[in-house]
């Protein structure tokens, strides 16, 4: 759901750059799913991110910078609150100043494949992806998520994927993994959102 039209209004007065309602983030992630922010903004300065924020505050609205990150999963519900991009005239110290909107940014960024999205660390002495295959789940599939056959710590979007299937995919590897081999594996994909609309 999207602001209200005082907080619309008011965010517009800014003068802050581009300022978009319920924009979809799936199309920035790499798995290709995620619902709507309540607002999406490209600032132009440093200046402007920084009216932003004082009036985030002044709203008791979250703030934070597209996740662009690989190893992330936006929820279907989408992320309450502004979420925030650099312009087309961004410099180093806007982009550093964004990044660091985000305190929860790590080497999750280590994530990446080129198939889909990582999905647990590798326990010690072992590889999460040895475990998924030896527990015979390698390729399985719950409606548009699937696990990759060729690495089976990587989940991949058919196309039609929610991130409740993700997750509930996540899931049911973790506690099959944990049920033949007795390791519990830790998720590496960073989940964000919200769960309801």
């Amino acid at each position: 759901m999207s602001l209200d039209e005082r907080r619309q209004l008011g965010l517009k007065a800014l003068e802050i750059g581009e300022v978009e309602f319920d924009v979809l983030m799936a199309p920035h992630t790499v798995l290709g799913i995620g619902g709507p922010a309540d607002v999406f903004v490209k600032v132009e300065s440093l200046e402007a991110l920084d009216r932003l924020k004082r009036w985030c505050r002044r709203e008791r609205l979250p703030i934070a910078p597209v996740p662009r990150g690989p190893g992330l999963l936006i929820k279907d519900a989408g992320m309450r609150g502004v979420v925030v991009e650099g312009g087309e005239a961004e410099g180093e110290g806007l982009s550093h100043a964004i990044a660091q909107l985000d305190s929860k940014a790590s080497s999750h960024d280590l994530s990446s494949d080129p198939e889909g999205v990582r999905i647990f660390f590798d326990p010690e002495g072992q590889r999460a992806e040895d475990l998924i295959r030896e527990a015979g789940l390698a390729g399985i599939r719950l409606r548009g998520a699937r696990v990759s056959e060729k690495h089976p710590n990587v989940v991949i979007n058919e196309g039609e994927a929610t991130a409740r299937d993700v997750l509930a995919l996540i899931d049911y590897l973790r506690r099959k993994v944990e049920n033949r081999s007795g390791v519990k594996l830790k998720e590496l994909i960073r989940v964000v959102g919200r769960d309801r609309p």
